[in-house]
């Protein structure tokens, strides 16, 4: 078998292993919002503004300034530049009969920026940005925002730049805070050791920190999307403060469920199926209460837990 056909099967064997790894109910909920953002990005394109084709470019040469398999793709055979050119084919040649399709010619010549991305440098996994400069500036009881940028960064910035780029729509910027909600939800299930929980003695008041510093680094990234909805669709600020609600009501539910769940020598608090009850839940108008009971027992289950490990919360 020649080796262009093999490079090209592993790399659909890893996106599929991908998606089963991070979880199927996360990417059915994901991907109407990224139907619907891939829609208004082709309405963009055919106005005359190349919105498509720029995200591409985007995710390329994010892509491009972190690979470190250069010394993995000059043994294969074929030029390390031929098959970085082929990832970021896979990526770009999808979206050229949708862009013919709506009439958004414009986009194409745009799209062929993609082979030189690919001769770029790389800066390599250990110089990425989320491993050096995040983990300074991020404080140590949002340990658990550390490990999940390293993991899931590209997602949030695929997610916010696709809010962005749509923000003139109303939907657009709401999903993005209450998706940006459930990825951020992911990073509570790792489950820390031992050793690590107890450096942040004494207890006393430790969900309440847990609590403040994850609302915090929530918000603040958020920020620029709370703005620029108020600017657009100010009159409906009532729909922004509802979806910050939801949104920082999931990320509670999911701190209370992890260390609700919390053992020693344990690794995850498995919380999709407790997670996915909770949010549906909260968007039956009826349900509502019975979701907020639901993070409220759990609340106390993550107090008693702790005050049983270490005698305070």
């Amino acid at each position: 078998m020649s080796t262009i056909p093999t490079y090209l099967r592993i790399r659909c064997l890893q996106a599929f292993r991908f998606l089963r790894d991070a979880g199927w109910g996360y990417v059915l909920i994901l991907a109407p919002f990224f139907l619907v953002s891939l829609f208004r990005l082709l309405e963009l394109s055919r106005d005359g503004f190349p919105a498509t084709a720029l995200l591409v470019l985007a995710l390329a040469l994010s892509f491009q300034i972190q690979r470190g398999d250069r010394d993995f793709l000059s043994r294969l055979g074929p030029s390390p530049w031929l098959l970085r050119q082929l990832d970021y084919g896979m990526l770009a040649l999808p979206l050229v009969p949708a862009l013919l399709l709506v009439g958004a010619t414009g986009d194409l010549p745009w799209l062929l920026g993609v082979v030189p991305i690919a001769a770029l440098p790389s800066w390599g996994r250990r110089r990425s940005f989320w491993g050096t400069w995040s983990l300074r500036l991020l404080p140590r009881e949002a340990l658990e925002w550390r490990a999940g940028l390293r993991q899931r960064a590209w997602l949030l910035a695929l997610l916010y730049g696709l809010g962005l780029l749509t923000a003139r729509f109303v939907g657009s910027l709401l999903g993005l805070i209450l998706l940006t909600a459930l990825v951020v939800a992911g990073f509570y299930e790792e489950l820390e050791g031992k050793d690590l929980l107890e450096a942040f003695l004494p207890h006393r008041g430790f969900l309440g920190r847990k609590l403040y510093w994850q609302a915090y680094c929530f918000h603040v990234l958020l920020l620029p999307a709370y703005l620029l909805f108020l600017y657009w669709h100010g009159p409906l600020w009532y729909l922004l403060l509802a979806a910050v609600l939801i949104a920082q009501s999931i990320l509670c539910f999911s701190l209370f469920y992890k260390y609700s769940q919390w053992r020693p020598g344990q690794l995850r608090a498995y919380q999709q199926t407790a997670l996915g009850l909770y949010v549906a839940g909260l968007v039956v108008p009826f349900l509502a209460p019975a979701s907020l009971f639901y993070a409220w027992v759990f609340y106390r289950k993550a107090r008693a837990n702790i005050a049983y490990y270490y005698g305070d919360d």
